[in-house]
């Protein structure tokens, strides 16, 4: 096994740190903006692997993601916006919530300004938060040695690494939770299916849509156990049910249902 020559690097060993997703690169940025010496390794060959990705709601969350990056990327954190225009405009969210059963409005949240919620795409994010970060691709995490003040981290393609901490930012299914829980790394399944959905909507059929919220729109069936939400910029729909409801979806209900709401 090839272990990464560390021998003549000055100062401590490294952090090692596996998965280059949004949390991996938000510690990699700290890591940078502190001058604590890292290294980040990704098992994708680039940043357009998992294409496009799921938009995110950012809130509470907001002064941490801020103090984690230098300030030149907080400066630039409208680019991951979901949709920079309508936030220029002064428009935000009040995420209205809807019966799907019958279109009506439900409830909604207080609209709050850019400076307390954000509405960001991941694959945006993660694009931004990669800006100046040397990561390493291609590197499928595939064990770890612990040392007496270190430990060496080996990957799919037989090389390997030396560091003084692992921090695991793989995601869900962590090969380096696998490792270090083996009786106890497995995920519980809940009884819920979620399907998602991307559509190609005209301008003319989102209008009336996005007048009830430029960004997000979400609801559940006062006649079963649906619950849909649906985000504008990429039009995606994800709707999640019980395993135990038989249930059958027609594409266009949710879009009547809403759009009579209107």
């Amino acid at each position: 096994m090839a272990v990464q020559d560390t021998s003549a690097q000055q100062g401590p060993l490294p952090v090692i740190i596996i998965g280059a997703g949004v949390s991996g690169l938000l510690l990699a940025q700290h890591l940078r903006k502190t001058g604590v010496p890292f290294r980040i390794f990704e098992r994708d060959t680039d940043l357009t692997t998992r294409g496009v990705g799921w938009g995110l709601t950012l809130h509470w969350s907001l002064p941490a993601l801020r103090s984690l990056l230098p300030e030149d990327l907080v400066a630039r954190l409208p680019e991951a916006y979901v949709d920079r225009a309508a936030v220029a405009r002064g428009e935000a969210s009040a995420f209205p919530f809807f019966d799907l059963s019958t279109g009506e409005l439900k409830g909604a949240s207080p609209r709050a300004p850019e400076s307390l919620r954000i509405r960001v795409t991941r694959e945006r994010l993660r694009r931004l938060v990669a800006t100046g970060i040397d990561i390493q691709w291609g590197k499928g995490f595939a064990s770890y040695e612990e040392k007496e003040d270190s430990v060496i981290v080996s990957f799919e393609d037989g090389s390997a690494c030396a560091g003084r901490v692992l921090v695991a930012c793989d995601g869900g299914a962590s090969r380096v939770r696998t490792q270090l829980f083996p009786d106890h790394h497995q995920r519980h399944r809940i009884p819920v299916r979620v399907l998602g959905l991307k559509v190609f909507p005209s301008p003319e059929e989102m209008e009336p849509i996005r007048k009830l919220d430029p960004f997000f729109l979400q609801g559940t069936s006062s006649q079963n156990d649906t619950f849909l939400y649906l985000s504008s910029e990429y039009t995606f729909f994800v709707i999640l049910f019980s395993s135990n409801v038989a249930f059958d979806f027609s594409l266009p209900s949710p879009w009547l249902l809403i759009s009579r709401r209107w």
